[in-house]
């Protein structure tokens, strides 16, 4: 039986765009349902991409019912809507923020409702530096809340990390891994990832596509995000 671990809120945000973070939130959505796990994600940016995601997986139904996407420009929402969940019963549930990153008093309200923020960072040059200042704005936003001592946790993920790493892409992840409170493991380029973007849910896909060959590929991306999962709720746990 699997083990129980509540209700938990990640904001997954960077301000560089096209760094991972729609990836990493479609992929724990992912691992979360596969696991029976309930899952409501908050799409915060303007091009409401998981949202548009999300409806397309349910025409072609790769979605499931106890999936849900919000999208909302916001934090009053976000938060009310938060607020509603924990008045009902407790369960396992796997609450996702999708934001643009930090720069807002409506941005800082959102992570404060969250137990861990983690940004995702390709191995690039312009990444790590636009991370840097995600990471900067998470270190001044003790300074403008009133009891610092209760701003979530900040990790740093390896995001579209090539399975056999470039000598450029090694140089980044030294420099990540040297100026960030990285975490070790990484989300590798996977093929398995682009058939979630396309279709849906990854287990959803696996169990319902009808190129049974697919399951192989698609359970590698559902352990490596679930490897990840468990990562954050181990970090969320020690946080408690």
């Amino acid at each position: 039986m699997a083990k129980k671990v509540g209700r938990r809120i990640i904001s997954v945000m960077n301000k560089k765009g096209g760094c991972g973070k729609s990836t990493l939130v479609r992929g724990l959505a992912s691992v979360a349902i596969d696991r029976g796990q309930r899952v409501t994600i908050f799409d915060t940016d303007d091009n409401a991409g998981i949202y548009h995601w999300k409806n397309d997986a349910s025409a072609q139904g790769y979605w499931h019912d106890m999936a849900e996407v919000i999208a909302t420009l916001s934090a009053e929402e976000v938060i009310s809507a938060i607020n509603a969940i924990y008045e009902k019963p407790e369960e396992d549930h796997l609450i996702l923020i999708d934001t643009f990153g930090g720069g807002s008093e409506a941005q800082d309200e959102m992570a404060m409702e969250s137990h861990l923020i983690v940004a995702p960072c390709r191995p690039s040059s312009q990444d790590v530096r636009d991370t840097t200042e995600t990471g900067m704005w998470h270190v001044r936003l003790k300074d403008r809340v009133t009891r610092p001592e209760n701003v979530p946790p900040f990790r740093v993920i390896g995001s579209h990390v090539p399975q056999k790493i470039t000598e450029s892409a090694g140089q980044q992840l030294g420099i990540m891994f040297d100026s960030l409170p990285m975490l070790d493991d990484f989300v590798l380029v996977r093929a398995c990832y682009e058939r979630m973007n396309d279709s849906g849910l990854l287990g959803v896909v696996r169990d319902k596509h009808p190129n049974r060959s697919l399951a192989k590929s698609l359970q590698d991306g559902i352990k490596e995000m679930g490897d990840l999962l468990d990562e954050f709720d181990r970090i969320i746990k020690e946080n408690e």
